[in-house]
């Protein structure tokens, strides 16, 4: 303090006890800059009251704790320590003649300590027992903050509850085709797909066409994924998932499989590479 004293005679002195996380940003402009005096400590609650009081008896102008933001204290609760025995409620408390001394505190992270520290030196309010304490009060920002959070979760919930929900009972079950790549079973003539060529994703159900969807070959040629489902009554089906041409010139029998339904049970349909089929119209290769 008297090496910063001797360096800036005229400016006010200011003196920040702070622990080793925030020595390593705090320290770079310590005794180097204008009035300003940083000394390290193992932990902010390490500093007594009376350190404090002493050093304004000596000369300082203001002295101010730079510690760790709530529950983040490397020695545990040195943070919370330390705000109270300001406050006066825990012993060795802060002299009632010195309640409204200049003695602040700041309480954040060690790369925000910095910015704290001058936000606080332009700070011209002189309610210095309101600048001590290691929990800010609530403000109306906060509020407003916290109601913006709780709008965005209202409208999520109301947004859910648009969203379709299919609800099978206990006698229901579903098929489903699951798809990683739609273009997989056409293997190497996939390259030969023309961009505008149409390929006709089809479910068999016992020889009807239950489900239809289109895909192009510019589709084909990239990885899609694909799922959709329908509901079945309990039973003995014969699903056969197909991949056929529009023009019906090909077809790729993904899967071909006979199965007993039974009641709330899931059917997944998908490519199965071997056994292959591949049938040029009447003629499958099997």
């Amino acid at each position: 303090m008297s090496l910063t004293r001797a360096t800036a005679p005229h400016a006010p002195l200011r003196l920040i006890l702070t622990c080793d996380r925030h020595f390593d940003e705090l320290g770079r402009g310590g005794d180097g800059e204008s009035g300003r005096c940083v000394v390290a400590l193992p932990c902010a609650g390490a500093a007594p009251p009376d350190l404090l009081t002493r050093a304004l008896d000596a000369g300082a102008t203001e002295v101010v704790i730079a510690g760790c933001p709530p529950n983040d204290c490397v020695n545990r609760e040195g943070n919370l320590w330390a705000a109270q025995r300001l406050l006066r409620e825990r012993v060795p408390r802060l002299k009632r003649a010195y309640e409204q001394a200049p003695i602040t505190a700041i309480w954040t992270a060690p790369n925000e300590a910095t910015a704290a520290i001058n936000q606080q030196a332009a700070d011209t309010q002189s309610d210095y027992a309101n600048k001590r304490d290691l929990f800010q009060a609530i403000t109306w920002r906060n509020l407003l903050v916290g109601f913006g959070l709780l709008a965005l979760v209202l409208a999520l919930q109301i947004g859910l509850t648009q969203w379709p929900l299919t609800v099978h009972t206990e006698d229901t079950a579903v098929a489903q085709i699951l798809l990683a790549n739609v273009g997989q079973p056409l293997g190497l003539n996939r390259e030969r797909v023309a961009a505008d060529e149409l390929y006709l994703l089809q479910l068999w159900i016992d020889g009807h066409l239950a489900h239809q969807e289109p895909f192009s070959g510019a589709l084909l040629a990239q990885p899609h994924s694909y799922r959709h489902e329908l509901p079945l009554t309990p039973g003995n089906y014969h699903l056969t998932p197909r991949l056929v041409h529009e023009n019906g010139r090909s077809i790729y029998t993904l899967l071909n499989q006979e199965t007993a339904v039974a009641p709330r049970q899931i059917i997944r349909l998908g490519f199965a590479p071997r056994p292959f089929f591949h049938c040029t119209g009447s003629f499958c290769l099997e």
